[in-house]
């Protein structure tokens, strides 16, 4: 993950192409839970270091939609979702209930298209 407030420099850009993910969660308000944008490593390609732009400003141009599913949705549900074009990656979000505060959703984790194939090629291994 990514704050939106990243300088995309040579130094950061680097250092994103050096960790090998296409797809990288951003995050809005320095905080986890609040991610808004995915940043997708090939739209860096044609961006000039030097002009500074933020992460922000790169994803706000791309405009590549966030999808949100909840812990207990179904791996068939969302290939569905996938295999109809709404993207390689969800976000996980679980609902905190607590008698004393109002719910709230709690970012938990990433779920992609290959986790999910990897997952059914377990299945038919077995």
């Amino acid at each position: 993950m990514i704050p939106d407030t990243t300088i995309l420099n040579t130094k950061t850009v680097a250092e994103i192409v050096r960790m090998g993910y296409t797809r990288i969660p951003v995050y809005s308000d320095g905080d986890k839970n609040n991610v808004t944008d995915i940043l997708f490593v090939k739209d860096l390609a044609l961006l000039d270091p030097d002009d500074n732009f933020t992460v922000k400003t790169v994803c706000g141009y791309h405009k590549h939609p966030v999808k949100f599913v909840f812990n207990d949705t179904p791996l068939s549900i969302l290939l569905e979702a996938f295999k109809k074009g709404e993207g390689h990656l969800a976000m996980v979000k679980k609902l905190n209930e607590d008698e004393e505060h109002d719910p709230t959703y709690e970012l938990v984790g990433v779920v992609t298209l290959e986790d999910i194939v990897e997952e059914i090629l377990q299945v038919i291994q077995i």
